[in-house]
């Protein structure tokens, strides 16, 4: 990839690319000491993850099925093929049941009125790479994103940047934007696309949906308070990763002190 926007890039390619993204941010910021000691450690996908990925890539890359997911033609791993065939697998591997309860999950979002017209002539699965300095610490620094869905600039969305996400419940969607910061994500896909493209998009939807069927959608905007109180983590984060990474300091946040703990209020 090179600076500026970036299509038709595989999944692989991108998260090879060696830049800050917010996912690693997210990673560093809990203990950058820890981070350092395991960011070489592969993860592996949970079945929730291998579930949104598979939505995602039915809805925004169909075309890129069979590069991101191997899909199992046997009933189950038990005979010696079946698991010869599932060792040598490189992807997440998918059966033919589950492709086709994705597909009905796709289908939901496609349907569903204000999905459809975001999705309607928007480019997809699009990256974004922007060098630029952190003021912090006079730091360069290299930044990228993956953005699901870049609404069409001449649609009712042309002001937009949109997140697919997955949930056990739209009920909790408040909580779950909270937990795993998704407002710091808007506020820096936000920021890097424009800064990589010139455009000045300013808004930031999700496209939430539940796991499960009926597979119910919910298509919501974040505020733009919680847009400024993301920016102002992340802003805060990648000054914290460029200090350890310009002097090769990665502190432990629970060295510092012996902090004085208790029991929440709902055990007292």
């Amino acid at each position: 990839m090179i600076e500026g926007i970036n299509k038709g890039i595989s999944e692989a390619d991108y998260h090879a690319f060696p830049a800050v993204s917010k996912s690693k941010l997210w990673a560093f910021s809990k203990n950058p000491h820890k981070w350092s000691l395991t960011k070489d450690i592969p993860m592996a996908p949970t079945a929730a993850m291998n579930w949104g990925s598979l939505v995602d890539c039915l809805i925004l890359q169909p075309h890129e099925l069979s590069q991101c997911f191997a899909v199992s033609s046997f009933p189950d791993f038990r005979s010696k093929e079946a698991q010869s065939w599932k060792a040598a697998q490189t992807v997440p591997v998918v059966s033919l049941a589950d492709v086709a309860e994705a597909k009905e999950a796709a289908d939901v979002v496609r349907q569903h009125h204000f999905a459809r017209i975001m999705l309607d002539g928007a480019e997809t699965q699009v990256s974004a790479v922007f060098g630029g300095i952190e003021q912090g610490t006079g730091e360069k620094f290299l930044g990228k994103c993956r953005l699901d869905i870049v609404p069409a600039a001449s649609g009712a969305f042309s002001d937009w940047l949109v997140d697919l996400k997955t949930t056990q419940s739209l009920a909790k969607i408040e909580k779950t934007i909270a937990e795993f910061a998704y407002h710091a994500q808007a506020a820096w896909y936000l920021d890097m696309f424009n800064a990589a493209s010139g455009e000045n998009r300013t808004r930031w939807g999700f496209i939430f949906q539940e796991s499960e069927a009926p597979y119910e959608v919910a298509v919501v905007e974040l505020d733009q308070e919680s847009i400024a109180a993301g920016r102002q983590w992340y802003l805060h984060a990648l000054e914290q990763w460029c200090h350890s990474h310009k002097y090769n300091s990665f502190p432990n946040p629970f060295d510092d002190e012996i902090r004085v703990v208790g029991i929440p209020n709902w055990a007292k």
